[in-house]
């Protein structure tokens, strides 16, 4: 038919039925598409533009060649690019487009010459040139040249002479490699008995002649060094070669050639290292013997001076020394414990070191037999056991027994002129809580405050805890007791605590209460107050034993108190114990006054310590007894646990137990028993109880007092009195004041 479709594959024709069918025809190829590298053809009636085969031939877009993709492009490999590969330069074929890469700047190529400093390398456009190397050295070959590059002009300048070039070989100046330009060149070492030498390049020796002493020698060996004539050195025997070895206790020998040194004769006199004496052994020391040592002794070869003392403390005529007190002795130098040992019963003197109160007629007994050693063994402490009494002067000695560590004796005995005297510690009141002062009428409008209070103080020098500790108050002949349980902190030494009761409507404030417990309302007038260890209410009218710490009956109808009631305060009056609070007699009716002008104390207000010690000796008429004692019996022996029976005591002081009223509450009595080496004066361990009025025994006031039996052992017992309170004159068997 004549209606076609160009290049479709196909061709409309009749079908002989008058129809019009299309039918394959790859006759029909597709219109060409323009691209060399690609075919016109028709499969099974479909057009189709493949490529044509890779390297086929083409012209188009500057190509050649086609590529197999459809696309006509200048190369498919670099070897087909134009040109020629060289080292500096190469062909490249990237993506059908044919290029070139050049070598980077510098990089060597292989043809060089050597030795001529230079290099021949590309210049990184594809280029060669020729560069400076001098690196690519002139190689001569010779030993006495050096091989140089200088900007790149090669040159073989000569080494200097002397340079070594081989072996045993040097360069000469004109740059030969010789045997020696000069005789420092040659091989082997100069000394005193040869000399190297260099005679037109060639090395040699001479030798110095037979016996020539040489340079180094050793002094002092018995040895001479000389020349053989052959360049050596030979030892020979030296006798004046003498061996000194500058100590004066030898001598300095020669003996066929041997050194040595003998000692020098036994006391050969020296100066040398401080000394005057040649030992055996060829040591200068100051002596051999005692007789060379004027005034000492010679101990190892050393004269020693006898020891002395340095100090004794307490010092002679000290005063008021503080108790305990050690004895404390200082010498000279080092001492030997041994010899410093002491007594430990007093008695008749013996020891070392020795302590007296009677000029040494006597002496006290030590802690211990040795003494306490420091300052390298230069201190010697002993400590009295029992300790020293008080207000009482003692002497110390020292006796010539006394020796040195190198074992040298005190020259003379050292004692002191007037001795030291003892003070007295005010610790007698320590862990003593009372009641200073009571006020217990503040219900009343007149009252002197708007508050009953109980005012505590401690005595004593150590602080007292309330921890545990309680105040109760019972009326005057009642066993019901109200409870005020004090709080867990401390009263400091010689401090006051407050405690406020029940609040009233009097006139005054009452200062800062330390504590307060309003369920207790004292009787204005009269009432029991006990400060108790222990918080449980007491159930007995007049309760006694170790829980009580104090005790308070006041007024009129009261039928408890310490010995007899304290006088009965008022709404105006409250009651004060004596002396801020030190006084205790264990007598209400003298220990406590009621007044009505007085300063009401907490613990904010200053302290106040009391003289609680040891008075014996002092003279004090107003305070220390005029005579006191144990009576009887003066030994005793009681089993544990049992009482002892009654022990006497008595006591004297003018104008009071010789007067005609007697009055026995004026002096306060105690026993007391403790370790036999525990001074009751003032050290621990002393178990006291008070005694009671038995009669007048002449002039004197006599005592009576009993203890429980402690654990089995030997004990010591002593009467104590007091006419203030605070403090005590002790009595023994020999009587006191």
């Amino acid at each position: 038919m004549s209606s076609q479709t160009a290049g479709d594959c196909k061709q409309r024709q009749c079908d002989g039925s008058g129809q019009v069918v299309t039918n394959i025809d790859n006759a029909d190829l597709p219109v060409d598409d323009g691209i060399q590298c690609t075919a016109e053809i028709c499969t099974a009636g479909v057009p189709a533009h493949p490529p044509t085969p890779s390297s086929s031939a083409c012209n188009q877009n500057g190509g050649t060649l086609c590529n197999g993709s459809g696309t006509c492009v200048e190369c498919l490999v670099a070897s087909t690019c134009p040109g020629t590969d060289t080292e500096c330069r190469a062909r490249t074929c990237t993506s059908g487009t044919c290029g070139l890469s050049n070598a980077s700047a510098g990089t060597p190529v292989s043809s060089q010459t050597a030795g001529d400093c230079q290099q021949n390398s590309c210049d990184g456009n594809g280029n060669t040139i020729t560069q400076s190397d001098n690196t690519d050295l002139p190689v001569d070959g010779n030993a006495c040249t050096s091989d140089v590059c200088t900007a790149g002009v090669p040159s073989n300048p000569l080494i200097p002479a002397g340079t070594t070039c081989g072996t045993a070989q040097v360069c000469s100046a004109g740059g030969e490699c010789v045997g020696c330009v000069t005789a420092n060149d040659c091989p082997g070492l100069d000394n005193s008995c040869q000399t190297r030498t260099c005679t037109a390049g060639t090395c040699g020796f001479t030798y110095e002649a037979v016996g020539t002493a040489v340079g180094a020698q050793t002094p002092g060996d018995c040895k001479k060094v000389a020349c053989d004539g052959a360049g050596n050195t030979t030892t020979q025997s030296d006798n004046t070669d003498l061996p000194v070895d500058n100590i004066q206790c030898t001598s300095d020998v020669c003996t066929a050639g041997v050194p040595s040194n003998p000692a020098a004769a036994l006391n050969t006199t020296c100066s040398q290292n401080g000394g005057s004496f040649c030992t055996s052994n060829a040591t200068c020391v100051a002596c051999n013997t005692s007789a060379q040592c004027p005034g000492g002794s010679c101990v190892n070869n050393a004269c020693v001076a006898a020891p002395t003392v340095v100090s004794i403390t307490p010092s002679d005529a000290a005063t008021s020394v503080a108790l305990p007190a050690p004895i404390v002795v200082t010498f000279s130098t080092a001492m030997s414990p041994a010899s410093l040992a002491s007594q430990t019963v007093s008695g008749a003197c013996s020891g070392t070191i020795q302590v007296s109160i009677d000029n040494f007629a006597s002496c006290v007994g030590f802690a211990a037999s040795a003494p306490v050693m420091s300052g390298g063994n230069t201190v010697a402490t002993v400590t009295p056991k029992p300790g020293l009494l008080v207000n009482t002067t003692y002497k110390v000695r020292v006796t010539t027994a006394a020796q040195s560590s190198a074992g040298t004796s005190l020259a003379s005995a050292v004692t002191q002129a007037t001795g030291f005297t003892t003070g007295a510690p005010a610790v007698l009141c320590d862990g003593s809580l009372v009641i200073s002062q009571l006020f217990g009428g503040a219900t009343s409008g007149s009252a002197l405050y708007k508050g009953d209070f109980v005012e505590l103080h401690n005595r004593g020098t150590t602080a007292i805890s309330l921890n545990g500790k309680s105040i109760q108050y019972a009326n005057t002949t009642g066993n019901s007791w109200q409870v005020a349980t004090l709080p867990d902190v401390v009263v400091l030494a010689g401090k006051y605590y407050l405690v406020s009761l029940v609040a009233g409507s009097g006139q005054a404030d009452l200062p800062t209460a330390d504590f307060s417990a309003t369920n207790i309302n004292l009787g204005g007038t009269a009432g029991k107050v006990a400060l108790v260890n222990g918080t449980t209410a007491l159930s007995v009218i007049c309760p006694t034993g170790t829980t009580i710490l104090d005790f308070v009956g006041y007024g009129s109808g009261t039928n408890c108190s310490e010995q007899a009631v304290a006088p009965a305060p008022s709404t105006t009056t409250l009651l004060v114990r004596g002396n801020s609070g030190c006084r205790d007699m264990n007598n209400n009716s003298t220990d406590f006054t009621a007044a009505s002008t007085t300063t009401v104390r907490n613990s904010g207000s200053p302290a106040v310590g009391c003289d609680c010690k040891a008075i014996n000796e002092t003279a004090v008429a107003s305070v220390e007894a005029d005579f006191c004692n144990i009576q009887s019996p003066l030994s005793l022996s009681v089993k544990t646990g049992l009482t002892s029976g009654l022990i006497y005591g008595q006591i004297y002081e003018a104008g009071l137990t010789d007067a005609a009223t007697v009055n026995g509450a004026l002096v306060l009595a105690q026993i007391g028993y403790g370790p036999l080496d525990s001074n009751p004066q003032y050290e621990s361990g002393w178990v006291w109880s008070s005694a009671t009025f038995n009669k007048k025994e002449g002039n004197n006031y006599e005592y009576q007092a009993s203890f429980t039996a402690p654990a089995a052992g030997n004990y010591r017992y002593v009467y104590r009195y007091s006419l203030n309170g605070t403090s005590w004159t002790y009595g023994d068997i020999n009587g006191a004041g």
